[in-house]
């Protein structure tokens, strides 16, 4: 779980040995999870699992790693994420719980640092769900469900915060100023959360502190961006408004004419929730070759099968152009 844990420690009273921290991802259909150990100034992972499949009737699961003694993978009946919380919870009694921390994708212009989540914090991840469909409700349900069931302080960390730094020129969009004055639009970059992880364990390494640490961090996976970092901060990023705007990714087709969905809808038929869900859904790699996992891709490259080499060669091709361009 792309997570830095320490933002716990900022946002919560001095914690004392033993106490726990629990870290929850929540997914459309699935619920990752990470619990964290006080053990001297530093915290420790002491056990982390996921709930799967939540809602389906042939592929839920539960798979839980704590110590060697204690490892759990079984096929469940997982109907919504409250039952997935409630098997998280008996694998992790919730009394040695003391803080929650939750993974929200969007989070606006609103939030540029971790921030303990009461009711305004909800309207707030709420209103910015428009923007990230795909993920900020489930987010919401998976600190719905948690603030129910635990009865502990949740604090929200977000994967746009770490993106606020970007300067106005990086992040507007050249479209009339009054639809960012009115409506919010502009990039606000995500996987921040990822992003931010590494630059303090490239800093560690290079044995730099972050503030005088210059990078470019690839987060490459289904989902994938690139973030320019100077002196610790980012500048710029590749994802946009959305996750869609930027790289090749799995099921996403990154940068294109911004004349391309109006096409489908306007010359093709498409309804605008059609071709929402062709763009997010149905493109990138799956939509060249049929296959959305970069292993099957880098596979079937190697194989020389013609879609896949395609598909890997314009994927490579946009991250050395961003690369180049950072």
């Amino acid at each position: 779980m792309d997570f830095d844990v320490t933002f716990l420690k900022s946002c919560m009273a001095p914690l004392g040995l033993g106490q726990k921290l629990l870290v929850l991802n929540a997914g459309s259909s699935s619920l990752k999870y990470a619990v964290f150990k006080v053990a001297n100034s530093a915290l420790k992972r002491v056990a982390h699992g996921i709930a799967e499949g939540i809602g389906t009737s042939t592929q839920a699961s539960f798979k839980h790693n704590g110590t060697p003694l204690a490892k759990t993978s079984k096929d469940v009946d997982l109907p919504d994420h409250r039952r997935a919380l409630a098997l998280i919870l008996e694998a992790i009694p919730k009394n040695d719980i003391v803080a929650v921390g939750h993974r929200v994708v969007h989070g606006g212009e609103k939030f540029c640092e971790a921030t303990v989540i009461d009711d305004d914090v909800l309207r707030e991840v709420s209103d910015a769900s428009s923007l990230a469909p795909m993920h900020n409700p489930w987010n919401l349900l998976g600190i719905e469900v948690s603030r129910e069931v635990i009865g502990c302080p949740q604090v929200a960390v977000f994967d746009t915060a770490f993106h606020q730094t970007m300067p106005p020129y990086a992040y507007m969009y050249a479209l009339p100023y009054s639809l960012y004055e009115n409506a919010s639009i502009r990039k606000y970059g995500f996987h921040g959360t990822s992003h931010q992880y590494v630059l303090g364990e490239a800093a560690a390494a290079l044995g730099k502190g972050i503030n005088e640490t210059n990078l470019i961090v690839c987060h490459l996976g289904s989902g994938a961006s690139m973030c320019a970092i100077r002196d610790g901060k980012c500048i710029d990023t590749t994802m946009g408004l959305t996750p869609l705007e930027g790289l090749v990714m799995g099921t996403r087709c990154g940068d294109l004419d911004p004349a391309v969905p109006l096409h489908l809808i306007n010359q093709l038929d498409y309804t605008a929730q059609e071709a929402t869900d062709l763009l997010n859904k149905h493109s990138g790699l799956l939509g060249i070759c049929g296959l959305s996992d970069n292993r099957d891709v880098e596979a079937g490259y190697q194989e020389q099968e013609p879609l896949a080499v395609l598909a890997k060669q314009m994927q490579v091709y946009r991250t050395r152009k961003h690369l180049g361009a950072y």
